[in-house]
């Protein structure tokens, strides 16, 4: 047992109030024993940075909590577990002094999955599947609104296999490379798996922040028409708004720049409803919602308007009236919530012309990858992640298989305390 494991054998350096704690009743093991184990096996699998930042949490109220909630969990949690490099790319390195205990707890919340999450419980490449984490949106943004919604990660296969799990925040991709530690000799951690990756996982961006980033080849340059309606001083609710925290949700429908140029949509302008046609502040709607029964009926806008998300094979399509627009990308993530990229303008009702119509089963439509068995549920308050899909089951959404867009520049990443410049060439797809 090497040195950073006799913490937890000793319960130091906890404060006084924590080693005061009631340690859980288990009969075959101790939570001290389970942070041992999982120490152990993350010094011998050369995770280090990983297994001292569970040491800082240990010394912490919330961390002790979070950790303890571990322990006591009936289900299985994988823990994805950046590398030393990855930690020190983010510049994230012991002893954590830039972190605040809520920043750390957060942290490691982003990186605990609920559910068993490797290769083998993923769908085939292009195919991605939506796993909650353990990071509460509440907590996460530092708000007293009332709801225990968390946030979620996008997981996939990389295109070229080799037993790869990519899983995609922000405009990062982290990736593990050899699949899941042998965790077989501890049978304390009967309730955990991890999953080492290459990266540090940031938080999901405010909406002004991802309306910037280039998350399709139609969006290399980000939603600039779509920020200008959002920030326009005539627009109600400001961006700021919309960015906050609600207690059911966020959904925005992205068109993608060149759908503007639509002059049907430069009449629409002038219309106050035509940016609330493209957002709901009551729900959390994710891809998982409307693949499994081929639709999601009667989503209703802040516009007042209601929309239906039709699944078929010629793809995803938002259908308002007679009109119809291909979900390009879904699930790009938000702070409060999710983003999905269209190819059209949701024009008012009242301002659309009859030529706007367009048949959801059109035969330039790309099909879309999907696999059956995903979850839905009807529009409901959210008490926890809606239309996310389980680890224990296939976890599979609609994947739209967009090009991959490149270019050179540099993207502001925000890390935990960290913010970093990255310059160069950066690809995306889903």
């Amino acid at each position: 047992m090497h040195l950073l494991a006799l913490f937890v054998v000793a319960l130091w350096p906890l404060p006084l109030s924590l080693s005061q704690l009631e340690l859980p009743d288990c009969p075959d093991t101790s939570l001290t024993d389970y942070l041992v184990a999982l120490i152990d096996a993350l010094y011998a699998n050369g995770l280090t940075t990983f297994e001292s930042l569970i040491t800082s949490l240990s010394e912490t109220e919330g961390g002790y909590d979070l950790l303890s909630s571990w322990y006591n969990s009936q289900s299985t949690l994988t823990l994805l577990a950046p590398t030393d490099t990855a930690f020190q790319s983010a510049g994230i390195t012991p002893p954590f002094k830039h972190l605040s205990e809520w920043e750390m707890v957060n942290l490691m919340s982003l990186h605990t999955l609920d559910g068993q999450w490797d290769y083998e419980k993923l769908p085939a490449y292009p195919l991605h599947s939506i796993a909650s984490t353990d990071l509460v949106l509440a907590e996460a943004m530092n708000s007293t609104v009332n709801t225990t919604a968390s946030q979620v990660a996008v997981l996939q296969q990389a295109q070229d296999g080799g037993n790869v799990v990519q899983v995609k925040a922000d405009n990062v991709t982290a990736k593990s490379w050899s699949g899941l530690v042998n965790l077989s000799a501890a049978s304390q951690l009967w309730n955990l798996q991890v999953l080492p990756i290459d990266s540090v996982l940031p938080l999901p961006p405010k909406l002004s922040v991802a309306l910037t980033l280039p998350t399709s080849s139609r969006s290399a340059n980000g939603f600039n028409n779509l920020t200008s309606l959002l920030s326009s001083s005539s627009t109600s609710p400001s961006m700021s708004d919309l960015e906050a925290l609600t207690v059911r949700g966020f959904t925005i429908f992205a068109p993608v720049d060149d759908a503007w140029e639509n002059p049907d949509v430069k009449v629409a302008l002038n219309d106050s409803t035509l940016a609330s046609n493209h957002y709901t502040t009551t729900y959390s709607l994710y891809s998982t919602a409307w693949y499994g029964p081929g639709q999601f009926l009667n989503l209703t806008l802040d516009s007042g308007a209601s929309v239906d998300v039709v699944y078929n094979n010629s793809g995803n399509f938002v259908v308002m009236g007679d009109q119809s627009t291909q979900i390009l990308r879904s699930d790009v993530l938000l702070e409060n919530g999710v983003l999905h990229i269209i190819d059209k303008v949701l024009l008012p009702i009242s301002s659309t012309p009859t030529s706007a119509s367009t048949s959801p089963t059109s035969g330039n439509a790309r099909p879309s990858e999907s696999v059956p068995n995903a979850p839905t549920g009807p529009i409901q308050p959210i008490t926890t992640p809606s239309a996310i899909t389980s680890g224990n089951s296939t976890g599979s959404v609609p994947g739209e298989k967009d090009a991959q867009s490149s270019g050179a520049g540099i993207l502001a990443v925000r890390f935990w305390g960290v913010v970093l410049a990255l310059s160069g060439t950066f690809l995306v797809s889903l």
